[in-house]
Parts: C-alpha cells; structure tokens; sequence
C-alpha cells in the first residue's frame, strides 16, 4: 500500500512542479528581444518588398521612356515620313534600347509624322512581369515622345551623360 500512496503523490508533484515552471518563465525575460524582432520582421518585410516592387516598377517605366525619346529621335533624323517605316525603323530602335532591361516586353509601338509641324511621335505600351503592377492591374504601362524634326534648319544637340 505504501507504493500506491507514493503513486498518488507524484502527479500533486508534477503540477506543483508545472506551476513552478510556468512561474519561473514568466519571470524570465531572456528571448524577448527575438520576440520583438520576429514580430516586427513580420510587418516590415511586406513593406519592404512592396516598397523594392515599386522602385522596380518606376526603374522599368524611366527606361523605357529613355529608350522611346531614343528611337524617336532615330526615326525623326531617318529620311522616312510614312508612319509604316516610321514605326519599322523606330520599333527596330526601341527593341536595341531595350535589350538589357529584364522584365519588360513590348506589346505596341506606334511612330507617325506631322509634316505640318515637322514632328514625329512615337508611342509604345509594354507588358511587365512586376508583382505589384500586375496585382494592380497596371500589368501594362506605355511612354510617349515627340521630337521636332531639323530638316532644313541647324540642329544642335545636346548629349548629358550620367
């Protein structure tokens, strides 16, 4: 009988033991800092990333529209007033441009002329992979361009580098 009352005792000791435990890591206050950061990691990593989304979405949008003034200034100086060649020799362009910018694909290009005005336009729409602008629904985003034509008069231009 003896060892069934030792029996009966011991789960008194395992919750007086569990209770003690439970009180002892209340006190304890190592770990709270990792706490802290994984809750704080949970919030801003979202944040993060949209915020590297949407640097690559606007880099995309720069690009394309500095490889649209190019090939419409390539058009504007070619001998061609039609907007079918126009658009060939501008589209031919915009694609040389574009060659290095990952995650960009062309879906319209369009180059016409204005002899009234001595203008050519060219305009483009692209296609991006881009999380959030496809989330968004602007997974298709366009640049426009004019540049006036120097036929006849003194062109002179100006080139900046970076």
């Amino acid at each position: 009988m003896a060892r069934v009352q030792q029996h009966h005792k011991r789960p008194a000791r395992a919750g007086v033991k569990l209770a003690a435990f439970f009180a002892r890591a209340r006190r304890d206050e190592r770990g709270v800092v990792a706490v802290y950061f994984c809750l704080i990691l949970a919030f801003m990593l979202p944040l993060i990333m949209i915020g590297i989304n949407l640097h690559t979405a606007s880099s995309e949008k720069l690009k394309l529209q500095d490889a649209l003034d190019a090939a419409t200034l390539y058009a504007a100086r070619s001998k061609y007033t039609d907007s079918i060649d126009l658009t060939r020799e501008g589209r031919k362009a915009l694609e040389i441009n574009l060659k290095g910018v990952n995650g960009i694909a062309l879906h319209t290009v369009e180059f016409h002329a204005d002899p009234a005005a001595g203008t050519v336009t060219g305009s483009a729409t692209v296609k991006s992979d881009n999380l959030i602008a496809s989330g968004l629904g602007f997974e298709e985003g366009g640049a426009s361009s004019s540049v006036l034509r120097a036929l006849g008069r003194l062109e002179i231009g100006l080139g900046l580098g970076n």
